[in-house]
């Protein structure tokens, strides 16, 4: 239910810049809460079926759910991301995006880059080790210095770019985490990249890094 939540708060504060109609989002919102597994099990019965209620139902309702959204708000992936000498592409105007190599003046898109001690290489290999670990990312591109990776949403299927670019002379890994639809993230690529700084310190600091 908490994928719910947090997807529809993403439809309403995308809404705007989405081409889907009201009466279409109505009816998704409507499809989402009667055949949520959330709200399957909710009104699973009690008797000696609701195993298989459990097991079989509402896997399915969320493989309905899946194929339902999931290229709904996915968008089409950019064509003018990469690294270009250590370089990312800056953030758009809109709020749903960070940037490592945005100014401090920006507070809404400036956030620190990720930082290492000991060897470029082993760090890198343990955030892309960490990034590939994700159940929600899929690497488009992996190289010696760059890694792009999209996050999806599991119910609704939106999707963010991911990008990481390492600066082997300041022991640094610039970031780029930004959403293709909508404008509002809700702090989303904010907290994904602060929640892999986390995991990657515990890398470093356990030595599997």
């Amino acid at each position: 239910m908490a994928n719910l939540i947090v997807d529809f708060k993403k439809i309403s504060s995308r809404w705007h810049s989405s081409s889907v109609s009201g009466v279409l989002i109505a009816g998704l919102l409507f499809f989402a809460l009667v055949l949520s597994p959330s709200a399957i099990a909710a009104n699973a019965p009690s008797d000696t079926n609701a195993n298989n209620y459990a097991l079989f139902v509402a896997p399915s309702s969320g493989l309905l759910l899946g194929s339902i959204f999931g290229g709904l708000f996915a968008g089409n992936r950019p064509d003018n991301l990469g690294n270009t000498d250590g370089q990312l592409q800056p953030c758009p105007n809109s709020p749903n995006c960070v940037s490592s190599q945005t100014d401090i003046t920006d507070p809404q898109h400036a956030i620190s880059p990720l930082s290492f001690t000991g060897s470029s290489d082993e760090a890198f290999a343990a955030l892309v080790a960490i990034v590939k670990a994700q159940d929600n990312a899929t690497v488009i591109t992996e190289g010696a210095d760059y890694l792009y990776a999209e996050f999806k949403t599991s119910l609704m299927g939106f999707v963010d770019d991911v990008e990481f670019v390492l600066n082997r002379d300041k022991n640094l890994i610039h970031v780029r985490s930004a959403s293709r639809l909508g404008k509002s993230d809700l702090g989303l690529n904010r907290q994904r990249i602060e929640t892999l700084r986390t995991a990657l310190d515990r890398a470093i600091a356990t030595g599997n890094a």
